[in-house]
């Protein structure tokens, strides 16, 4: 996806669109124990781990209102996909997990696909590479580096605190051009909406930025967007 503060947040990852991000039918697989069973489900045929002269097959993963499902016989990786966070849902007779899985889902299968269990298609993956420049004629304070260094030492993934006026924007920019992938900026007011929109377009030399809620709905790679609109 990410940096947050007690005012600000923004996530780096995958794009929302509008259309998902405000459907009212999104599926929540956390309420839906009654239909899940991990244990003994009746699944797909199982996918071999033998070596063979045949290719292996195809597994598709794609997104659903919220979720990431797995089409393809892949129950012999179950284990592998329970780690990455994924439960069979008996609905539908698929794996499936909750969108913020992707990471961890897309890595598992990769690893899988490298030991030739499976041919991986991507259906989920809207976003791609961005070709950013960070214009801005600003030097980061060394508390705003440390925090994007540690960040970049995680695994680009975690949380920045910062007091009012230290430079959380300046941090995120930071993380946002070395992500260099679609970004959508979650803040609570129009106002910050509007900041974040200008700052953005001042430090990236922008010509567009997109922006969800207060009336605008132009969505963009990178995008900013308030909590109620999200």
């Amino acid at each position: 996806m990410a940096v947050a503060a007690v005012y600000e947040l923004f996530a780096i990852g995958s794009r929302l669109t509008a259309d998902s991000a405000q459907r009212a039918g999104r599926l929540d697989v956390t309420s839906a124990s009654a239909c899940l069973n991990e244990r003994n489900p009746p699944r797909s045929p199982a996918l071999s781990s033998n070596a063979s002269s045949t290719a292996p097959p195809t597994v598709s993963l794609r997104f659903d209102r919220g979720t990431l499902v797995l089409d393809g016989p892949v129950d012999a990786l179950a284990d592998r996909l329970e780690a990455a966070g994924m439960t069979f849902d008996l609905r539908i007779a698929r794996w499936r997990a909750p969108a913020a899985c992707y990471r961890d889902l897309f890595a598992a299968l990769h690893r899988a696909q490298e030991q030739g269990l499976l041919q991986l298609e991507d259906r989920a993956r809207t976003y791609g590479p961005l070709a950013l420049r960070f214009a801005a004629e600003r030097t980061p304070r060394f508390y705003q580096s440390e925090a994007i260094d540690a960040w970049n030492r995680a695994g680009r993934r975690g949380v920045v605190v910062l007091p009012t006026g230290a430079g959380k924007s300046l941090v995120a920019h930071l993380a946002i051009a070395a992500a260099a992938r679609d970004t959508l900026i979650v803040v609570p007011t129009i106002d910050l909406m509007l900041q974040w929109h200008d700052g953005l377009r001042s430090d990236f030399g922008l010509a567009k930025v997109g922006l969800l809620g207060g009336g605008s709905h132009e969505i963009e790679p990178i995008t900013v967007t308030t909590y109620d609109s999200f």
